[in-house]
């Protein structure tokens, strides 16, 4: 199971010393929520961000929810994204993006909406890297976990499976070490947690905690 962190949860004046507490606790991953206030109801952080977290070695997930993805998307992999996801729901051009990422020096992902069936993105499934399945609707921190997630989680294992595919599923929203343990038997191979770690006393013991309930 990898952890990753969102910094969507962090204190954003001790930015460089949250996530490089989490870093040195055992995160796989440094999650980055890019919100434009279109796509979803907030306005987060952007290219700047990603490109000041390439001074600390940690490896930077890139969640677009952001409309028109394809205009984007190479610029956040020249800023030093590693893996760069974008919502279907956001674009005309999932294909075209796919090929880009798939060319680049990125992992490539896609994202659902939790009102998105999960076999709507069956026909992109043997291109990608991983999927991210959004277990809140996007926008905002600390919501709420929405209980059908590990469902969704089950039918994409399923499916990958069934057709021998390699890519990862990555839980987005409310998660936190009470909910760990059945996203983790359902199937899931990244969990994203924002407040759930960086709200923590200690965020690097609630890397730790996290992990340890997915085994």
């Amino acid at each position: 199971m990898k952890i990753a962190p969102s910094i969507l949860g962090c204190d954003y004046l001790n930015l460089g010393k949250e996530v490089s507490s989490v870093v040195n606790g055992g995160a796989d991953w440094i999650h980055v929520d890019v919100m434009d206030g279109k796509f979803v109801p907030n306005i987060s952080i952007g290219i700047p961000i990603v490109e000041s977290l390439t001074k600390i070695e940690c490896f930077q997930d890139v969640h677009l929810m952001i409309d028109s993805p394809e205009n984007y998307v190479e610029k956040f992999v020249e800023a030093g994204a590693d893996a760069v996801s974008f919502h279907v729901e956001s674009t005309q051009e999932t294909s075209n993006i796919i090929d880009a990422l798939n060319s680049s020096s990125c992992l490539s992902g896609i994202a659902i909406n939790p009102d998105t069936e999960v076999e709507s993105i069956y026909k992109y499934l043997h291109r990608i890297s991983y999927i991210v399945v959004m277990s809140v609707f996007p926008g905002f921190g600390g919501q709420k976990f929405i209980e059908k997630t590990p469902e969704r989680v089950q039918n994409l294992n399923s499916f990958r499976k069934q057709n021998g595919l390699d890519f990862e599923i990555e839980i987005d929203g409310g998660v936190t070490k009470e909910n760990a343990k059945i996203l983790f038997n359902s199937g899931a191979d990244i969990l994203v947690s924002g407040s759930g770690i960086f709200k923590h006393e200690s965020p690097a013991e609630a890397v730790k905690e996290i992990r340890g309930m997915c085994s």
